[in-house]
Protein backbone atom coordinates (compact mmCIF):
# COMPACT_ATOMS: atom_id res chain seq x y z
CA UNK A 1 0.00 0.00 0.00
CA UNK A 2 2.83 2.58 0.70
CA UNK A 3 4.38 1.55 -2.61
CA UNK A 4 1.04 2.47 -4.36
CA UNK A 5 0.42 5.46 -2.64
CA UNK A 6 4.37 7.03 -3.65
CA UNK A 7 3.96 5.88 -7.01
CA UNK A 8 0.55 7.94 -6.78
CA UNK A 9 2.26 10.76 -5.58
CA UNK A 10 5.11 10.89 -7.94
CA UNK A 11 2.77 10.47 -10.77
CA UNK A 12 0.79 13.42 -9.74
CA UNK A 13 3.94 15.73 -9.07
CA UNK A 14 4.51 18.68 -11.66
CA UNK A 15 7.08 17.35 -13.56
CA UNK A 16 8.87 20.44 -13.51
CA UNK A 17 12.27 18.82 -12.96
CA UNK A 18 11.92 16.06 -15.80
CA UNK A 19 11.51 19.05 -18.44
CA UNK A 20 14.86 20.65 -16.87
CA UNK A 21 17.63 20.32 -19.72
CA UNK A 22 20.74 18.87 -18.24
CA UNK A 23 22.85 21.06 -19.32
CA UNK A 24 21.72 24.36 -18.92
CA UNK A 25 22.97 26.84 -16.21
CA UNK A 26 22.15 27.44 -12.57
CA UNK A 27 19.80 29.96 -13.41
CA UNK A 28 17.76 28.05 -16.04
CA UNK A 29 17.94 25.16 -13.62
CA UNK A 30 16.70 26.97 -10.80
CA UNK A 31 13.43 28.70 -13.52
CA UNK A 32 12.87 25.69 -14.37
CA UNK A 33 12.75 23.60 -11.17
CA UNK A 34 10.08 26.21 -9.85
CA UNK A 35 6.57 26.52 -10.98
CA UNK A 36 6.35 30.59 -9.95
CA UNK A 37 9.91 30.96 -11.19
CA UNK A 38 8.90 29.39 -15.05
CA UNK A 39 5.93 31.48 -14.83
CA UNK A 40 7.33 34.64 -14.00
CA UNK A 41 9.77 34.36 -16.45
CA UNK A 42 7.73 33.01 -19.18
CA UNK A 43 5.74 36.12 -18.41
CA UNK A 44 9.03 38.25 -18.79
CA UNK A 45 9.17 37.15 -22.36
CA UNK A 46 5.72 37.77 -23.46
CA UNK A 47 5.97 41.53 -21.99
CA UNK A 48 9.65 41.57 -24.00
CA UNK A 49 8.45 40.73 -27.13
CA UNK A 50 5.66 43.20 -26.81
CA UNK A 51 7.89 45.94 -25.43
CA UNK A 52 10.47 46.12 -28.40
CA UNK A 53 7.22 46.38 -30.69
CA UNK A 54 5.70 49.41 -28.25
CA UNK A 55 8.52 51.36 -26.45
CA UNK A 56 10.72 53.90 -28.83
CA UNK A 57 14.26 53.58 -27.68
CA UNK A 58 14.92 49.54 -29.01
CA UNK A 59 18.90 49.99 -27.66
CA UNK A 60 18.15 50.91 -24.94
CA UNK A 61 15.09 47.72 -24.38
CA UNK A 62 17.99 45.20 -25.22
CA UNK A 63 20.73 46.96 -22.61
CA UNK A 64 18.18 46.77 -19.38
CA UNK A 65 17.14 43.34 -20.97
CA UNK A 66 21.32 42.17 -21.28
CA UNK A 67 21.51 43.46 -17.62
CA UNK A 68 18.63 41.95 -16.09
CA UNK A 69 19.67 38.76 -17.95
CA UNK A 70 23.44 39.18 -16.33
CA UNK A 71 21.80 40.13 -12.50
CA UNK A 72 19.96 37.05 -12.41
CA UNK A 73 23.31 34.69 -11.36
CA UNK A 74 23.90 37.28 -8.60
CA UNK A 75 20.53 37.36 -7.28
CA UNK A 76 20.18 33.32 -7.10
CA UNK A 77 23.48 33.91 -5.30
CA UNK A 78 21.89 35.57 -2.67
CA UNK A 79 18.54 32.61 -2.52
CA UNK A 80 15.59 32.25 -5.21
CA UNK A 81 13.80 34.56 -3.45
CA UNK A 82 15.99 36.86 -4.10
CA UNK A 83 15.90 35.67 -7.95
CA UNK A 84 12.12 35.76 -7.54
CA UNK A 85 12.13 39.45 -6.56
CA UNK A 86 14.23 40.10 -9.54
CA UNK A 87 11.77 38.70 -11.63
CA UNK A 88 8.90 40.23 -10.17
CA UNK A 89 10.32 44.01 -10.80
CA UNK A 90 11.09 43.03 -14.32
CA UNK A 91 7.38 42.26 -14.76
CA UNK A 92 6.47 44.87 -13.22
CA UNK A 93 8.89 47.67 -15.02
CA UNK A 94 7.83 46.44 -18.28
CA UNK A 95 4.52 46.40 -17.58
CA UNK A 96 4.52 50.17 -16.38
CA UNK A 97 6.79 50.95 -19.42
CA UNK A 98 4.95 49.19 -21.82
CA UNK A 99 1.40 51.28 -20.44
CA UNK A 100 3.27 54.48 -20.53
CA UNK A 101 4.51 54.10 -23.98
CA UNK A 102 0.72 53.25 -25.37
CA UNK A 103 -0.69 56.40 -23.30
CA UNK A 104 2.14 58.49 -24.78
CA UNK A 105 1.38 56.94 -28.95
CA UNK A 106 -1.88 58.45 -29.43
CA UNK A 107 -3.11 61.10 -32.16
CA UNK A 108 -2.94 64.85 -31.35
CA UNK A 109 -4.45 67.38 -33.34
CA UNK A 110 -1.34 69.27 -35.11
CA UNK A 111 -2.01 72.64 -33.18
CA UNK A 112 -0.69 69.97 -30.14
CA UNK A 113 2.79 70.11 -31.21
CA UNK A 114 3.30 73.69 -30.38
CA UNK A 115 1.25 74.19 -27.24
CA UNK A 116 0.89 70.85 -25.28
CA UNK A 117 3.67 68.26 -24.21
CA UNK A 118 3.06 65.34 -25.51
CA UNK A 119 5.07 63.40 -22.97
CA UNK A 120 3.98 63.77 -19.12
CA UNK A 121 6.84 65.59 -17.21
CA UNK A 122 5.55 64.74 -13.17
CA UNK A 123 3.70 68.03 -13.27
CA UNK A 124 3.20 71.38 -15.08
CA UNK A 125 5.49 71.80 -18.72
CA UNK A 126 6.32 74.36 -21.45
CA UNK A 127 7.12 73.44 -25.03
CA UNK A 128 10.14 75.45 -25.76
CA UNK A 129 11.08 74.61 -29.16
CA UNK A 130 8.84 72.35 -32.12
CA UNK A 131 8.87 72.32 -35.98
CA UNK A 132 9.29 69.83 -38.89
CA UNK A 133 12.28 67.55 -39.31
CA UNK A 134 13.32 68.00 -42.42
CA UNK A 135 15.14 65.54 -45.26
CA UNK A 136 13.62 62.43 -43.34
CA UNK A 137 12.83 59.58 -45.05
CA UNK A 138 9.81 57.93 -44.48
CA UNK A 139 6.53 59.94 -43.44
CA UNK A 140 6.98 62.87 -42.53
CA UNK A 141 8.62 63.75 -39.43
CA UNK A 142 7.91 66.68 -36.57
CA UNK A 143 9.48 67.44 -33.21
CA UNK A 144 9.14 69.15 -29.84
CA UNK A 145 11.28 69.45 -27.39
CA UNK A 146 9.48 70.39 -23.67
CA UNK A 147 10.75 71.24 -20.45
CA UNK A 148 9.24 70.62 -16.81
CA UNK A 149 8.77 74.13 -14.41
CA UNK A 150 8.94 74.41 -11.33
CA UNK A 151 7.20 77.77 -9.98
CA UNK A 152 6.36 78.57 -13.55
CA UNK A 153 10.27 78.77 -14.38
CA UNK A 154 12.06 76.29 -16.90
CA UNK A 155 13.87 73.23 -15.02
CA UNK A 156 16.43 70.26 -15.61
CA UNK A 157 14.16 68.34 -16.61
CA UNK A 158 13.76 68.54 -20.19
CA UNK A 159 12.33 65.85 -22.92
CA UNK A 160 12.45 65.58 -26.44
CA UNK A 161 9.02 63.85 -29.16
CA UNK A 162 9.33 62.97 -32.52
CA UNK A 163 5.74 62.33 -33.78
CA UNK A 164 4.58 61.17 -37.16
CA UNK A 165 2.31 63.76 -39.44
CA UNK A 166 -0.84 61.08 -40.36
CA UNK A 167 -2.88 61.18 -44.03
CA UNK A 168 -5.49 63.28 -42.26
CA UNK A 169 -3.02 66.04 -40.51
CA UNK A 170 -2.63 64.45 -36.90
CA UNK A 171 0.52 63.84 -35.37
CA UNK A 172 1.34 60.57 -33.48
CA UNK A 173 4.70 60.52 -31.11
CA UNK A 174 6.66 57.65 -32.50
CA UNK A 175 10.37 58.44 -30.88
CA UNK A 176 10.81 60.32 -26.93
CA UNK A 177 13.14 60.92 -23.84
CA UNK A 178 13.65 63.01 -21.32
CA UNK A 179 16.32 63.20 -19.07
CA UNK A 180 17.10 65.68 -15.89
CA UNK A 181 20.38 66.19 -17.10
CA UNK A 182 20.66 66.99 -20.85
CA UNK A 183 19.76 70.29 -22.69
CA UNK A 184 18.42 68.91 -25.81
CA UNK A 185 18.73 70.35 -29.22
CA UNK A 186 16.15 70.27 -32.18
CA UNK A 187 16.75 66.49 -33.93
CA UNK A 188 18.43 67.04 -37.17
CA UNK A 189 18.78 64.33 -40.18
CA UNK A 190 22.88 63.85 -40.05
CA UNK A 191 24.75 62.41 -43.32
CA UNK A 192 27.69 59.92 -41.84
CA UNK A 193 29.93 57.31 -43.54
CA UNK A 194 27.89 54.44 -42.44
CA UNK A 195 24.07 56.22 -44.17
CA UNK A 196 22.18 59.28 -42.70
CA UNK A 197 20.96 59.01 -39.26
CA UNK A 198 18.36 61.16 -37.68
CA UNK A 199 20.08 62.44 -34.12
CA UNK A 200 19.15 63.90 -31.25
CA UNK A 201 21.84 65.83 -29.43
CA UNK A 202 22.29 67.90 -26.07
CA UNK A 203 24.93 69.23 -23.85
CA UNK A 204 24.54 66.87 -20.65
CA UNK A 205 25.03 69.21 -17.29
CA UNK A 206 28.57 69.14 -15.82
CA UNK A 207 31.85 69.84 -16.11
CA UNK A 208 32.64 66.93 -18.26
CA UNK A 209 31.77 68.22 -22.08
CA UNK A 210 29.61 65.42 -22.44
CA UNK A 211 26.62 65.17 -24.37
CA UNK A 212 24.02 62.79 -25.11
CA UNK A 213 23.41 61.78 -28.67
CA UNK A 214 20.32 59.46 -29.52
CA UNK A 215 20.78 57.87 -33.14
CA UNK A 216 18.46 56.21 -35.28
CA UNK A 217 18.03 54.80 -38.54
CA UNK A 218 15.27 54.44 -41.29
CA UNK A 219 14.31 50.78 -42.19
CA UNK A 220 11.21 49.38 -44.29
CA UNK A 221 9.90 48.56 -40.56
CA UNK A 222 10.15 52.17 -39.43
CA UNK A 223 12.60 53.97 -37.05
CA UNK A 224 14.83 51.56 -35.01
CA UNK A 225 17.14 53.04 -32.54
CA UNK A 226 21.11 52.63 -32.83
CA UNK A 227 23.22 51.50 -30.16
CA UNK A 228 25.22 55.21 -29.31
CA UNK A 229 26.80 54.02 -25.70
CA UNK A 230 27.88 49.98 -25.86
CA UNK A 231 31.22 50.74 -27.65
CA UNK A 232 32.38 53.53 -25.31
CA UNK A 233 32.61 50.58 -22.63
CA UNK A 234 34.07 48.56 -25.61
CA UNK A 235 36.74 52.00 -25.75
CA UNK A 236 37.81 51.55 -21.98
CA UNK A 237 38.90 47.60 -22.51
CA UNK A 238 40.24 48.25 -25.43
CA UNK A 239 42.65 50.91 -23.47
CA UNK A 240 46.39 49.52 -22.80
CA UNK A 241 46.67 48.95 -19.20
CA UNK A 242 46.58 51.24 -16.72
CA UNK A 243 44.82 53.63 -18.82
CA UNK A 244 40.88 54.64 -18.36
CA UNK A 245 38.62 57.17 -19.77
CA UNK A 246 37.84 60.23 -17.46
CA UNK A 247 36.27 62.70 -19.47
CA UNK A 248 33.91 63.22 -22.51
CA UNK A 249 33.68 60.65 -25.02
CA UNK A 250 31.48 61.84 -27.70
CA UNK A 251 30.68 61.31 -31.40
CA UNK A 252 31.49 63.64 -34.48
CA UNK A 253 28.59 62.03 -36.82
CA UNK A 254 30.07 63.56 -40.10
CA UNK A 255 33.22 61.57 -39.68
CA UNK A 256 31.91 58.99 -37.41
CA UNK A 257 34.49 59.43 -34.96
CA UNK A 258 34.60 59.47 -31.06
CA UNK A 259 36.75 61.30 -28.90
CA UNK A 260 37.56 61.65 -25.30
CA UNK A 261 40.49 62.07 -23.02
CA UNK A 262 42.46 59.18 -21.17
CA UNK A 263 44.36 59.19 -17.78
CA UNK A 264 47.47 56.68 -16.79
CA UNK A 265 47.35 55.96 -13.34
CA UNK A 266 51.00 55.57 -11.93
CA UNK A 267 53.60 57.79 -11.76
CA UNK A 268 56.26 58.79 -14.51
CA UNK A 269 55.02 60.43 -18.09
CA UNK A 270 52.62 59.56 -20.51
CA UNK A 271 50.17 60.81 -17.96
CA UNK A 272 47.23 61.40 -20.26
CA UNK A 273 46.33 60.94 -23.94
CA UNK A 274 43.62 62.47 -26.22
CA UNK A 275 41.54 59.07 -27.46
CA UNK A 276 40.41 58.92 -30.99
CA UNK A 277 38.27 56.41 -32.06
CA UNK A 278 37.24 55.37 -35.68
CA UNK A 279 33.79 53.71 -35.66
CA UNK A 280 31.25 52.26 -38.33
CA UNK A 281 27.81 51.43 -38.28
CA UNK A 282 26.59 47.77 -38.10
CA UNK A 283 22.83 48.04 -38.30
CA UNK A 284 21.51 48.75 -35.21
CA UNK A 285 25.31 49.49 -33.59
CA UNK A 286 27.79 52.07 -33.25
CA UNK A 287 31.30 49.61 -33.27
CA UNK A 288 34.87 50.58 -33.05
CA UNK A 289 36.89 49.77 -35.88
CA UNK A 290 40.81 51.30 -34.36
CA UNK A 291 41.76 53.23 -31.85
CA UNK A 292 44.77 55.97 -31.39
CA UNK A 293 46.02 57.73 -28.30
CA UNK A 294 47.91 61.06 -28.64
CA UNK A 295 50.39 60.80 -25.79
CA UNK A 296 51.00 63.52 -23.55
CA UNK A 297 52.89 64.40 -20.07
CA UNK A 298 51.98 66.94 -17.54
CA UNK A 299 55.41 66.98 -15.57
CA UNK A 300 53.93 67.87 -12.48
CA UNK A 301 51.63 65.14 -12.12
CA UNK A 302 54.04 62.23 -13.57
CA UNK A 303 56.44 63.55 -10.16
Amino acid sequence: MRRFFLLAALLLAPPVHAACPGGADKVAQAICASPDLTTLSAEIDTLTAEAQTTLPLGARLRRAQAEFIAGRAVALSEGTESLAALLRNRVETLRKEIAAARAIAVDHPAAALAQTCLIPMDGPCRVIASGPIRDAPGPSLVYQVVTALVDGEPSSMQGWVIAARKPDGTIRPILWRDSDQVRYGPPIMAHTPGGALLAVDGPVEGTGNNHDTSLFRWTTGGWREVDNETWVDDLNARLPPGWTIVRAVNVKLANLTGHGLAYRMGAGCPTHANVTARLALREDRIVITSIRLDRECNTEAAR
